[in-house]
């Protein structure tokens, strides 16, 4: 009789389909310090007085591991607020809304508490304990939660880390059009294995797969036809993103 571990019943219940791509290549593409939204958060950031002219798109992803690493050190909750700031700078501008009043109010809204629950979660290996325990934060959506785990879990390494499921992954990979709908341990699992077929850490298989929406969609917006002009049909692994394509627009929930 089989056991049915926390494994097999992930990988029994995954439906994810990884496009046939050249993940070792895509990865070499793979660059954060040109995302448009990223520097327009920076600038965000920095106009309300939270950060100043050294964070860059250019160095925020070692700044971020530097302070994991300082508060590793000496587990000084105070650095917290900063390393959240931080991480949620790096995310983009699209948590420009929430994060000004979660950053102001951190200790009003026993935030520090709640993101120093999280991080011990993380630390531990608890990742999809850590992942529930960040949502009771109002205002951090689930890919967001994600790349806090994605960070700590690597100890500040984005690419040692757990990999980031957002919007993305969940239209190339599980054809849903938004994160909440793919469980989270599922996708732990699922990318833990095409990372062992591929020789890559996980968070380099979701880096790689990254770089390659990029190339082929406005915004990185996957799973559309909104192809950017420049495409054509002998650009690398063309035939992968129409395959996604087609996947997602017959099941687009």
């Amino acid at each position: 009789m089989e056991v049915l571990t926390i494994r097999n019943i992930i990988m029994k219940n995954s439906n994810a389909i990884f496009p046939d791509i050249d993940y070792h290549f895509w990865l070499s593409q793979y660059n954060w310090d040109n995302i448009g939204t990223v520097r327009r958060m920076i600038t965000n950031m920095r106009n309300r007085g939270y950060l100043n002219a050294v964070i860059t798109p250019e160095n925020i992803t070692n700044e971020i591991k530097t302070e994991i690493q300082n508060y590793l050190k000496g587990n000084d909750s105070s650095r917290l607020r900063y390393i959240f700031l931080l991480i949620q700078t790096w995310g983009g501008a699209s948590a420009r809304i929430h994060t000004p009043s979660i950053y102001e109010q951190w200790e009003e809204n026993e935030t520090e508490g709640i993101y120093l629950s999280f991080v011990n979660a993380v630390l531990s290996g608890d990742y999809v304990g850590s992942f529930h325990v960040l949502n009771q934060v109002h205002g951090i959506g689930p890919s967001f939660i994600a790349k806090h785990i994605c960070f700590w879990s690597g100890k500040g390494d984005r690419q040692k880390g757990i990999p980031i499921l957002d919007d993305v992954i969940a239209k190339t990979i599980y054809a849903r059009r938004h994160a909440i709908r793919v469980s989270y341990g599922i996708f732990i699992g699922d990318f833990e294995k095409i990372a062992n077929e591929k020789k890559l850490k996980p968070a380099e298989v979701e880096m790689a797969l990254f770089a390659f929406c990029r190339e082929y969609w406005e915004t990185a917006k996957t799973a559309t036809w909104e192809f950017k002009p420049q495409i054509n049909e002998n650009s690398k692994d063309y035939d992968q993103a129409m395959l996604i394509v087609k996947r997602f627009m017959g099941n687009n929930q």
